[in-house]
C-alpha cells in the first residue's frame, strides 16, 4: 500500500512517529535553551545570551515548524499533546539560574541526542526512498553540527 505521496504506508507510518518524537525533543530543547536565554549569568552573559537568542528564533522553532508539515505530507499528524513532549527522557526540561559554562554544556549534551535522532532519521529516511524528509534531515544535521562546533569552541 502507498502514501498519497507514492511512498510505502507501513515504512511512513514508522517514519512519521520517529518524526513525532523529534518534535518532542525539539520542544523540550527549545525551551530549555530559552530557559537558559532568560537566566543565563556569568562573565560572558551578554554574548551566550545573544547565542542562545539567535540558536532558538533561527533554527529551532523553524525545524518544529518543518517537521509538523512534513509529518502531515506523509499523510499523518504531528502530536501535540504535552504528555508526549513529558516523555522526552532523553533531553531533560531544566530550570533556575544557567551559568554560562554550565548552560554551554547542558545545550552541548541536549545536542548531542538531537543529533543521534536527526542521523537515525535520515538512515531511515533514506531506506524509505523519502528524499523530502532525507533532505530536510540533511540540512538539520549540518546546522546541529554547527552549533554543536560553535558552543564546543566557547567552551
Amino acid at each position: 500500500m502507498k502514501t498519497k505521496i507514492g511512498l510505502d504506508a507501513e515504512k511512513s507510518e514508522m517514519l512519521a512517529k520517529d518524526l513525532n518524537q523529534l518534535i518532542v525533543y525539539l520542544h523540550i530543547f527549545y525551551m530549555k535553551v530559552k530557559v537558559f536565554q532568560w537566566n543565563i549569568t556569568g562573565k560572558k552573559y551578554f554574548e551566550v545570551q545573544l547565542k542562545f537568542d539567535k540558536a532558538y528564533t533561527d533554527s529551532i522553532i523553524n525545524k518544529i515548524d518543518e517537521v509538523a508539515e512534513r509529518i502531515l505530507v506523509l499523510g499523518y499528524f504531528p502530536d501535540y499533546s504535552f504528555s508526549g513532549y513529558m516523555k522526552g527522557e532523553e533531553v531533560e526540561a531544566i530550570s533556575g539560574e544557567a551559568r554560562g559554562s554550565a548552560a554551554v554544556r547542558e545545550i552541548l549534551e541536549s545536542s548531542e541526542v538531537i543529533l543521534g535522532i536527526e542521523r537515525k532519521l535520515l538512515d531511515l529516511a533514506t531506506a524509505c526512498k523519502d528524499a523530502g524528509t532525507a533532505a530536510l534531515m540533511v540540512e538539520y544535521i549540518k546546522n546541529q553540527e554547527k552549533y554543536t562546533w560553535m558552543f564546543s569552541a566557547y567552551l
